[in-house]
């Protein structure tokens, strides 16, 4: 007789606990990749300040008689404008000119997103 109703105990629980929890599970759907505005997605695809700076920099750098001697300012410090897709940015590079000199030049440089991390240069302009 107390086999029995240790028995009946134990099912009682596991009725009382489990069946509910398979039943909760059975209703609850998690979605595992939730729906996305479309401003969302549009913030997601667009280049960060970052990345539009690192762009930048190449491009400068690109440019310059001795590219590897380049130093830009931190990217925290130079000033980039947005304009729908368009990007532009006035700031410096310190470079070697041909004497082997570090001179410092001032550019101004317009990028327009294309997509992805494709960028196309409309001008770029260097003060001499």
């Amino acid at each position: 007789m107390e086999d029995k109703t240790k028995f009946r105990i134990a099912a009682g629980c596991f009725l009382v606990i489990i069946v509910p929890l398979v039943i909760a599970s059975m209703f609850s759907v998690d979605d595992p990749q939730p729906q996305r505005t479309s401003q969302t997605k549009q913030a997601i695809s667009e280049p960060s300040q970052i990345r539009v700076c690192y762009m930048i920099q190449t491009i400068v750098e690109s440019k310059l008689k001795s590219p590897y001697s380049a130093e830009f300012p931190p990217c925290i410090y130079t000033d980039i404008n947005k304009i729908g897709r368009q990007y532009n940015s006035k700031s410096y590079v310190d470079s070697q000119n041909g004497f082997g000199a570090m001179i410092r030049t001032e550019y101004v440089i317009v990028l327009t997103w294309i997509g992805e991390d494709n960028f196309r240069l409309d001008s770029l302009l260097f003060d001499d």
